[in-house]
Order: structure tokens, then sequence, then C-alpha cells
């Protein structure tokens, strides 16, 4: 961190895991992740890119993007709002089946289970843009997220 502002880079990797075809592209894969954003007082805007390009495995040829980007505003009562969606490209899908798109509203509250407190978020999304072949038209997505204490307090030399 910068000031305020964020700035990352590195490298990213998708292992061939997958235990069914469905789920996997059976492909070893490899690229550059960036990440950019800015902290101010009340609100946090960034995105964080990776790109992967296939290079051992049975799988298809692959090369894919995935762009998660958020803007949020947090009011000091502990609720707030914003948009935190996923866009993402296949440049080997073909037309019609390459970029999915999503655009919506998120809405946040941070609460207390016990000593812990726990942000709780519920985003609706739109997709304008998805493939034609098994693309959302809509996504709704609850999270649950606690907030741990920093794990070590002092700095370190």
């Amino acid at each position: 961190m910068v000031g305020h502002w964020l700035l990352a880079a590195g490298p990213t990797f998708i292992f061939p895991t997958a235990t069914e075809t469905g789920l996997g592209q059976k492909k070893w894969q490899f690229g550059p992740t960036t990440a950019v954003g800015y902290v101010g007082e009340h609100f946090i805007t960034f995105a964080f890119s990776q790109q992967w390009f296939g290079i051992a495995g049975d799988g298809r040829k692959t090369n894919q993007v995935n762009t998660y980007y958020a803007f949020v505003y947090a009011f000091s009562n502990g609720w707030s709002i914003g948009t935190e969606p996923n866009f993402a490209v296949n440049w080997e899908g073909s037309r019609g089946n390459k970029v999915s798109f999503p655009v919506g509203p998120q809405v946040g509250k941070l609460v207390k289970l016990g000593h812990m407190p726990v942000k709780v978020e519920l985003q609706v999304l739109y997709y304008p843009v998805h493939p034609d072949v098994y693309g959302p038209k809509w996504d709704f997505q609850l999270q649950v997220t606690p907030i741990l204490p920093a794990l070590i307090r002092k700095k370190l030399l």
C-alpha cells in the first residue's frame, strides 16, 4: 500500500485438480495477475485481474481472463452499499460464448456474533452480456465474512 493506493502484481496458476470433467479444464495454466485500488475514509474501490494461458495438459486450448472489481461505500452505522461483480473473458470461446459481464447492487451490514464482527452482504447481479450456452442471466450472492482481528499487533523490525 502506497498512501491510499493499493498496488500488486505477480503470477497466478490453475492446476488440473477437478475430479469430474465438467468441473475443470484438464489444463495446467499460468499467467500474470495485477491489482490496483484506492482506499478512502468511507470507501474502497479496486480491480483485481488474472490472465491464464494453458501451458500443459490433455484439455482443450485455454486462454482466459477473470477480473473482480468493486466500489463499496461504508456508512458509520455499519451498513454498506456498492457493487462487487466478477467478469470473465474466454478468448478461445466460440462467437457468443466469450464474455460474461454482470452488473448489480450489493448491500451489506457489519454485525457482531458473540465477540466476533461479521460482514453480511447480499448482491443481485444481472448479466446483460453472457455466454449463449450455459450462461447465467441472473445471480444472487449471499456472503458471510468473519472479520478476524490482527494476529500480530506489533510492527516487525
